[in-house]
């Protein structure tokens, strides 16, 4: 997908994206990895990097409001939080206290959250917040930010981007809880990123966006096992 960022799977077969400061949706053949037909626009105040895609096809978003949602601008280290609401939009149960919370991904057994968790003094690194303890774990541990977590299909390992300011960027897995991760991919000098838009359902390929110097975004599909 030329000058596209923020991708994302849409069950059954749809990608999200955003192109020209607009959110878009076209087809998308999840065996051939090959996007069909014409790209269309989709509501505005929705902005695909904050969506998440349940199995039926469902969006979750973040309506933006009066622009783009910023991490230095809109969510801070203190007001944000993680919570249920229904699908009215009322609020049911808060999972977190105030803090700085980004990207949360739902696993696939609904049990836990992973989430990029940062403050005044840390970057970003990802925990873990168990659902029913509602109990954090921190999973990374590092000087630079940890960022766009996704998980395997089935739960069992995630991916996430790491990089400082946004370059210097990689791509790391851990294919299973407890083993060490690896780096799949590493950003080029001239580049942004990359950074981790989504694991496809086969769990065989990685949607990976890439940004030149002038913010140009480009998607490619990164095999995981090499």
């Amino acid at each position: 997908l030329p000058d596209a960022a923020f991708a994302a799977y849409v069950p059954p077969g749809l990608i999200l994206f955003w192109r020209d400061g607009r959110p878009m949706v076209q087809r998308f053949d999840a065996a051939r990895l090959r996007a069909e037909g014409e790209a269309q626009p989709v509501d505005p105040q929705l902005h695909p990097a904050t969506a998440v895609a349940s199995s039926t096809g469902t969006l979750i978003y973040r309506a933006q409001l009066g622009g783009y949602v910023r991490r230095n601008g809109e969510v801070t280290a203190g007001n944000s939080r993680l919570v249920w609401f229904d699908r009215g939009g009322r609020e049911v149960e808060a999972i977190t206290p105030l803090g700085g919370y980004f990207n949360p991904r739902l696993a696939p057994d609904e049990r836990t959250i992973l989430v990029e968790q940062f403050d005044n003094e840390n970057a970003g690194d990802l925990w873990t917040i168990d659902l029913r303890r509602k109990l954090g774990t921190r999973v990374t541990l590092d000087a630079r930010r940890d960022s766009d977590p996704v998980w395997s299909p089935r739960g069992g390992g995630f991916a996430w981007s790491r990089s400082r300011d946004g370059a210097d960027g990689e791509i790391l897995v851990q294919r299973a809880r407890g083993v060490e991760p690896v780096v799949l991919s590493q950003g080029q000098p001239d580049e942004m990123g990359p950074f981790v838009a989504d694991w496809s359902p086969d769990g065989r390929h990685l949607a990976v966006l890439r940004l030149d110097v002038l913010g140009v975004g480009s998607i490619e599909f990164l095999p995981v096992d090499g």
